[in-house]
């Protein structure tokens, strides 16, 4: 259900147009959410309330109640307001496109958290607002000479699907506890799995009037720009495009780059790679010039995408180090010269070879290349 329908990205653009909606007319005009439901238009004798309520409508009025608030609405909002009625209430053509899924798997590909990312479109759990989403929304919407209203981002709670590991009972006499926090609990261990199922699944959405959806150079430019703002290479998020292949450049799109790397690994029977991996490899050479020069000219890319490979591999080894202490500073300092002479067009390393009976996992390549690496200088 979470992954099928809560997360589905029809359900959240629509989700996002009314929420755009209820924005549009104002607190003023909002319907309350809070515990006063009543008077209510169902209680006999009851004046008619002077602020109707959420639950006072059914799904269908609801829409129609804030497609048709009028009030201290000026002509720009009052085009979008129609725009985005229309669309849920009527033309099915009409609803948002999506443009690009923000997984967790391409926000790992970037500086921050999902914590991060959540705080920074939502506010503080404490203290929560559409500031930072809004500011954010002007930026897409501008970097692609958009209207207004074009560009809408979705970004729900972290917790939002923390419903049963959040739920409260009482497995010791008179306390009354999350079932997260009850570490004595029989099944803890497959509460813990199910919390980082929940934590894996998150995502955010960025939705796109359709006019603009048509557009691909508008679209690519909202990629980018949203890529600015959180400091992603723009090549890893073009493989969580929807519907267009955008050019890394060099004409080369970005599904032909990414199967080259694809073929790559499968031939080196590579097993268990990171996904996070595949993105810094699809990083490095959407934005090598030889590389795609070659892509587009079908040559041999096997040197050039060996070469990322090393860099790739052996920069996580060196983020990691700051805390696992694998390496001292003289081999830091021999892994960061091998990766800077392979940029100048130095030679490569060659791990030594190991017969295999199986597929060979990421870890053990990677012990394989850090000896190789540090024995030609010892």
């Amino acid at each position: 259900m979470s992954e099928r329908v809560f997360y589905h990205h029809k359900k959240a653009s629509a989700g996002a147009m009314l929420a755009r909606l209820v924005e549009l007319v104002g607190e003023e005009n909002k319907p309350k959410g809070d515990e006063g439901i009543y008077p209510a238009p169902w209680t006999d004798g009851s004046p008619a309330p002077p602020r109707r309520h959420m639950v006072h409508f059914s799904d269908s009025d609801l829409i129609d109640y804030l497609g048709n608030v009028k009030e201290r609405m000026d002509p720009a909002d009052l085009e979008l307001q129609r725009k985005l009625y229309i669309g849920l209430r009527y033309r099915r053509e009409e609803m948002y496109r999506t443009l690009l899924v923000v997984d967790t798997d391409l926000v790992h590909q970037s500086k921050h958290s999902a914590d991060y990312f959540a705080e920074d479109l939502r506010g503080p759990k404490e203290k929560p607002t559409n500031r930072g989403r809004k500011l954010l929304e002007g930026e897409l919407t501008a970097a692609a000479g958009a209207k207004e209203g074009d560009v809408i981002v979705y970004c729900p709670s972290l917790s939002m699907q923390s419903k049963l590991v959040d739920a409260r009972l009482e497995i010791n006499v008179d306390r009354i506890l999350p079932l997260r926090v009850q570490r004595e609990f029989t099944y803890q261990a497959d509460l813990d799995v199910l919390q980082g199922y929940y934590d894996d699944l998150w995502r955010a959405y960025l939705f796109v009037a359709p006019r603009l959806f048509e557009d691909p150079t508008k679209c690519k430019a909202v990629v980018d720009a949203f890529c600015k703002h959180y400091d992603i290479i723009p090549a890893t998020a073009y493989r969580k495009v929807r519907h267009h292949d955008l050019d890394l450049g060099e004409g080369v799109v970005t599904s032909v780059a990414f199967q080259k790397v694809e073929n790559f690994l499968a031939k080196l029977e590579l097993k268990e790679i990171p996904p996070s991996l595949l993105g810094d490899l699809l990083g490095l050479v959407g934005s090598d010039s030889t590389f795609l020069s070659s892509v587009r000219a079908n040559g041999d890319v096997r040197q050039r995408l060996t070469m990322f490979l090393h860099i790739a591999v052996l920069s996580r080894v060196l983020q990691e180090n700051a805390v696992t202490k694998r390496l001292k500073k003289p081999q830091a300092k021999v892994v960061e010269d091998y990766c800077a002479s392979l940029r100048m067009g130095g030679s490569l390393a060659q791990p030594s070879a190991r017969e295999k009976l199986v597929s060979e996992n990421i870890e053990d390549f990677t012990e394989r290349l850090l000896e190789a690496v540090l024995s030609a200088v010892s």
